[in-house]
């Protein structure tokens, strides 16, 4: 999978994403360079300048160690590009709105309410389907089990 979607990432973005750092060019003349983590020397096309550490990072330390949250290129996470995507799409009021504290609260607790409310729903129809029972008192107390549901979400959200 890894291998059809790489390309096709890179494709859809021009490359955008491929390199995630510039290497220094403090860098270039140099036969070796010590990595900050594990201490080997490496040539200066497998190291990068880590803002997290401080120093040069080999590529494998850099894979192995993610304590940094790619702190590197914080415009290649997917709730950037989600959000840098709805900044084109909406109008500059409606967007701002959305991406604030409210707006993200609003988007959390709505996508896990209709989680919740999708999961009772498919619990319904099954469970109408093959119990012939009163299906007003089961649909009476799935909505109650929603909407008791409900406030933990708002909680948790």
């Amino acid at each position: 999978m890894a291998l059809v979607t790489a390309p096709l990432i890179a494709f859809a973005t021009g490359g955008k994403y491929y390199i995630a750092r510039k290497p220094k060019r403090s860098w270039q003349n140099l036969q070796a360079i010590q990595c900050c983590i594990c201490e080997h020397s490496f040539e200066p096309e497998d190291m990068a300048s880590c803002p997290a550490y401080a120093g040069p990072i080999c590529s494998l330390c850099c894979s192995l160690h993610a304590r940094c949250h790619d702190l590197c290129k914080p415009h290649a996470r997917i709730q950037a590009q989600v959000s840098e995507s709805f900044g084109k799409l909406l109008p500059q009021p409606i967007y701002a709105r959305i991406n604030s504290q409210l707006g993200h609260y609003l988007g959390v607790f709505a996508v896990s309410a209709g989680l919740v409310g999708l999961t009772l729903g498919l619990i319904y129809l099954q469970t109408s389907a093959t119990l012939h029972a009163d299906q007003l008192l089961l649909a009476d107390v799935l909505w109650k089990v929603f909407f008791a549901l409900i406030i933990i979400i708002g909680v948790v959200a």
